[in-house]
């Protein structure tokens, strides 16, 4: 029999406050009691997904902790019968996601004095609106987080910069290193390493751009003393990325220990034959505005699983808040 009080040190680790969270293990502990305190609206999400898409004879088991199938009958209960599914789940869905996007959503700008140069600044601020909603394909990003929205009752946009998005650009680089940017050194500079037999070295930068992603409910954690997403002090979004990517935003070497699928797919046992290769991280965002116990705020990204490294960490970086 447990003593009371085996398992405290855990449940104290859980509970530390946000100022409290210095390492990765510290972070991720916070992260999974979140998980925890909404795991019963998440089975819900779950099947209401599963339904959307007209697996309408799934239930969640609480001893597998997974969507499995409902029996077709008594007896054998053989799972391979067809059955026959009216899925007017879908159709209800995307009558009701018609009607809340028959508006397309209208972006101002106003002009903080009736002055000419705030009149133009505006009309040039609503045009550069206008463009990023077309280049950036906003209405198909609406699309999908009213989507979520219909499913699970919340839907999410995540707006960041992405400074390796954009077009991209090429330097030679110097012996030193450094990127040459006049053009008649560069070419002064190349004929010589011709010349020598040197192969150029060169350098490809991206310029960097904004970046809209429709983040799944399954991925947003949300602080859980805020009644509305305004009061929220904190929120943790996470992203499954592969290696590659990892290694070329943070220069971390890290390992997939996670398969990229669908919340509501049912992924064979670990040790089964046909179970997926792992090919993903997990990567974990936290934004903490700054409040009276955490001054300077924090923005902070770890992996997750069992590898648990932070991969950057600083204060606040937004002139918002």
């Amino acid at each position: 029999m447990a003593h009371p009080m085996e398992g405290a040190p855990a449940r104290q680790d859980a509970e530390k406050s946000v100022s409290q969270l210095e390492t990765a293990s510290d972070l991720q502990k916070k992260l999974d009691s979140l998980k925890r305190g909404r795991a019963k609206m998440e089975r819900q999400w779950k099947i209401n997904l599963a339904f959307y898409k007209g697996n309408q004879y799934v239930y969640y088991n609480k001893d597998s902790r997974r969507l499995e199938s409902l029996a077709t009958e008594d007896g054998e209960k053989p799972r391979w019968r067809i059955r026959l599914v009216s899925n007017q789940i879908m159709t209800g869905s995307h009558s009701m996601l018609s009607k809340m996007l028959k508006t397309k959503p209208v972006m101002t700008a106003t002009p903080s004095s009736g002055s000419d140069h705030e009149v133009k600044a505006a009309q040039l601020a609503e045009s550069l609106l206008e463009h990023w909603w077309k280049d950036l394909h906003l209405d198909e990003r609406l699309d999908d987080a009213m989507l979520w929205a219909v499913i699970t009752g919340q839907g999410f946009w995540k707006i960041s910069w992405d400074a390796h998005a954009g077009k991209s650009m090429r330097f030679l680089l110097s012996p030193d290193g450094q990127p040459i940017l006049h053009d008649s050194l560069k070419e002064l500079f190349r004929g010589q390493l011709e010349q020598l037999g040197v192969p150029p070295q060169e350098q490809v930068t991206y310029m960097g751009d904004v970046k809209v992603e429709t983040i799944s409910p399954f991925h947003v954690y949300l602080d859980p003393s805020a009644a509305v997403l305004d009061d929220a002090k904190f929120v943790i979004c996470t992203h499954f990325l592969s290696p590659e990517e990892i290694l070329t935003r943070w220069k971390y070497e890290a390992q997939a220990d996670s398969v990229a699928a669908a919340p509501d797919e049912t992924l064979p046992m670990s040790n089964a034959l046909d179970a997926a290769e792992k090919n993903v991280a997990e990567v974990n965002i936290g934004y903490f505005l700054p409040t009276a116990s955490l001054p300077n705020g924090r923005y902070v990204v770890w992996l997750g699983g069992d590898q648990k490294a932070i991969l950057e960490d600083g204060p606040w970086p937004y002139p918002f808040q």
